[in-house]
């Protein structure tokens, strides 16, 4: 089957099914998006540096789990 403009055109009911599944996506792109950089700031917030040991804040922190 080859693929041409002809075989792209779809029925209101394929149209609109398509486009719900494309925002669901989109959505789920956002999201994912906004965990990867809250993540990414969480971990420059709160881990700060790699160390042998942990400083005074983290300490304390580990201590209150």
């Amino acid at each position: 089957m080859s693929l041409s403009k002809e075989n792209l055109e779809f029925d209101e009911t394929s149209q609109r099914e398509l486009t719900k599944f494309l925002e669901g996506e989109n959505a789920k792109a956002r999201l994912q998006q906004s965990v990867h950089m809250f993540t990414d700031l969480c971990w420059d917030k709160c881990i700060g540096k790699i160390g042998n040991k942990l400083d005074r804040l983290e300490e304390q922190k580990n201590q209150l789990s």
